[in-house]
């Protein structure tokens, strides 16, 4: 074969050497039955610009940096896309009520959402910059649009982005069998078939366009993709709060954690005296280890009552509701602000 395609890059400069003109010498070959692309690709391989004889362009060749280059794009780029399907996949859970679904906390939500929006808010415009990069490499060296190591990147991400539609409907046909498609599972099939869809799409028409020697012109593709990432993201805030809300949040673990410390040293002082502490001052003079007396965002101490028997009450000020980042079951859940928690010393269940 490779014998065949260097017969046809011959005759295409002999050809050119005797000025017949590029769509004649194409139409001749496509005549013969060679392949467009093929002919295409022997056209490609000489100049158009005027001489006594054809002038060859470089041949592409493989090189470290532009091998680091496309390997951060892809990377950025599967990056991207993965987050941006989860973010739409939280809002569509979100908004559309499924009656076969578990019901889940809002909360739980949180750290999902978090991580893909950050991993947007870098990923993509690695990916921008990567593009960038690239697209000043090929102006630069327009035979790299012909290398190796662009080419095989492309058909990768390609294949990943067929294999990625084809279970996606291959899970849709699942679900209709199954009697289970509803609103937000066909709102999902959606997502990941545009996602998908674009990706192979632009990179199926930039191979051709690559192949016909032309520039690829991705402004439409690239305006639909920052559309998307900003759709992504501003959803993900929104379902997250702002950062000071999670701030919130994160302070209102910390407070269940230091109510669960003093638990646990009034049972430790109960099974030393046999009694209860009168304070928290005493609490913590008669124990080794430090406790956490104050509230870490307002520093007022926390409260603490002794009851009957081995009864206590420990109190503290919440922000939020508890939600679904403790168990059900768990003596921590609370409401929010002034909440109070009754223990027995020595009863660690449910803690």
């Amino acid at each position: 074969m490779a014998a065949r395609l260097d017969e046809l890059t011959r005759f295409v400069r002999e050809a050119l050497q005797r000025g017949i003109p590029r769509p004649e010498i194409e139409q001749a070959l496509h005549d013969a039955g060679w392949r467009p692309e093929q002919v295409a690709k022997a056209l490609a391989s000489y100049a158009e610009i005027p001489f006594s004889v054809p002038v060859p362009r470089p041949v592409p060749h493989v090189s470290a940096g532009e091998a680091f280059r496309y390997l951060v794009l892809f990377t950025a780029l599967g990056i991207t896309a993965f987050s941006v399907v989860g973010l739409f996949f939280t809002l569509i859970d979100y908004l559309f009520y499924d009656p076969a679904a578990v019901p889940v906390d809002p909360d739980t939500w949180v750290p999902g959402a978090l991580w893909s929006v950050a991993r947007i808010i870098i990923a993509f415009p690695v990916f921008l910059v990567a593009s960038w990069l690239v697209s000043r490499s090929l102006n630069r060296d327009p035979a790299e649009r012909g290398s190796a190591i662009r080419r095989w990147f492309t058909y990768l991400a390609m294949f990943v982005a067929v294999a990625v539609i084809i279970g996606d409907f291959v899970t849709l046909v699942a679900y209709v069998l199954a009697g289970g498609t509803t609103a937000r599972f066909l709102l999902k099939v959606l997502v990941v078939a545009i996602v998908a869809g674009l990706i192979l799409g632009y990179y199926l028409w930039d191979l051709r366009d690559a192949d016909r020697g032309r520039r690829p012109v991705p402004a439409l593709v690239l305006a639909i993709a920052v559309l998307a990432c900003v759709a992504a993201v501003g959803s993900g805030l929104w379902l997250m709060g702002p950062p000071s809300e999670q701030a919130a949040r994160r302070i209102d673990d910390r407070r269940v954690e230091d109510l669960r410390s003093l638990a646990g040293g009034v049972d430790r002082y109960y099974e030393q005296n046999a009694a209860l502490p009168e304070s928290l001052g005493a609490l913590d003079a008669a124990l080794p280890t430090p406790l956490p007396l104050d509230d870490p965002s307002t520093h007022m101490p926390y409260r603490y009552s002794a009851g009957a028997g081995r009864t206590f009450e420990l109190c503290a000020d919440f922000a939020h509701t508890s939600g679904e980042r403790l168990p059900s079951d768990s003596i921590w859940t609370h409401g929010a602000g002034p909440q109070c928690f009754t223990l027995t010393a020595g009863d660690t269940r449910r803690r």
